[in-house]
């Protein structure tokens, strides 16, 4: 409705500058105005940024856990889960210490030594215990950089199984054709 977050960061000023302006009515104080907000909004940032609940490291099951037999998932992705018996639970999101998977989405897994990002893309969330996760997908090498969609140009690679938190950034990504390659535009430089 409103287009993409980046053209309205200008709402974000606008929401503390309201911020602002309330605390400034509150506290009928116009002395050194900028030292009083200053320390009123250090205090709420200090309040908010101690609680408990900032860095959980709780694991939070967005859907129906389904059951999946290891004879019906592909072979190289068989091989890949080898220590693995039995059946496996399956679901399509999970958040894992704050951090949203889901499945379909791009991360980057790691950085090669130029700095190019390698990318994965998650097909399987495994559910193996409660704290137990296991990401299972396809790994692609970058090939080149595309400047007219500033993005990415992948090929296909590899199935590969990590563990949430392994990756080298976890905002989720998406894979888009422009001119018939495959091409994944990050957010911003992962270093």
């Amino acid at each position: 409705m409103f287009g993409p977050l980046r053209n309205l960061w200008c709402m974000r000023f606008e929401a503390k500058h309201q911020y602002f302006k309330s605390v400034v009515h509150h506290l009928r104080n116009f002395i050194n105005v900028s030292k009083s907000l200053c320390t009123r909004h250090c205090m709420l940032q200090a309040y908010n940024l101690s609680g408990s609940h900032f860095f959980d490291n709780s694991t939070d099951l967005q859907a129906v856990v389904k059951l999946v037999s290891r004879v019906k998932l592909p072979s190289l992705l068989q091989s890949a889960l080898c220590t693995r018996e039995g059946r496996l639970g399956t679901v399509a999101s999970v958040s894992c210490n704050n951090v949203l998977y889901t499945k379909g989405s791009f991360i980057t897994l790691q950085n090669t030594a130029d700095g190019v990002p390698i990318f994965f893309e998650i097909l399987y969330i495994f559910i193996l215990t409660d704290t137990h996760i296991d990401l299972a997908g396809k790994m692609y090498n970058t090939s080149k950089f595309c400047s007219t969609a500033f993005g990415y140009v992948v090929d296909n690679c590899s199935w590969c199984v990590v563990h949430p938190g392994e990756e080298r950034d976890s905002t989720a990504l998406t894979m888009y054709i422009v001119n018939g390659e495959n091409v994944v535009i990050p957010h911003h430089y992962v270093y």
